[in-house]
């Protein structure tokens, strides 16, 4: 997602479009949305063809308002630790 991420706002800075919001891939089997939440966090989700990019986008940013304060890098990473260690 970072790679993505990285690639739209350096587009944006060469454009001078202003801060990227969202970024949309559209592939032939499947879909990525990558959202900004805070502190140079990223939200990444990666859909079916089918699905109305729409509504989860519009998910992502409710999501993003009600939860993206809580979300930050400590609590990112203790969940990444205890993820890992159920492996």
């Amino acid at each position: 997602m970072s790679g993505i991420s990285s690639l739209t706002v350096g587009a944006a800075r060469l454009m001078d479009g202003g801060t990227v919001k969202q970024t949309m891939v559209a592939m032939e089997e499947s879909s990525v949305l990558v959202m900004s939440i805070s502190d140079g966090s990223l939200l990444g989700v990666h859909a079916t063809p089918d699905c109305d990019m729409s509504v989860v986008a519009y998910h992502m940013a409710l999501f993003v308002g009600r939860a993206g304060h809580v979300l930050t890098p400590e609590l990112r990473s203790e969940l990444r630790k205890s993820l890992e260690s159920t492996r």
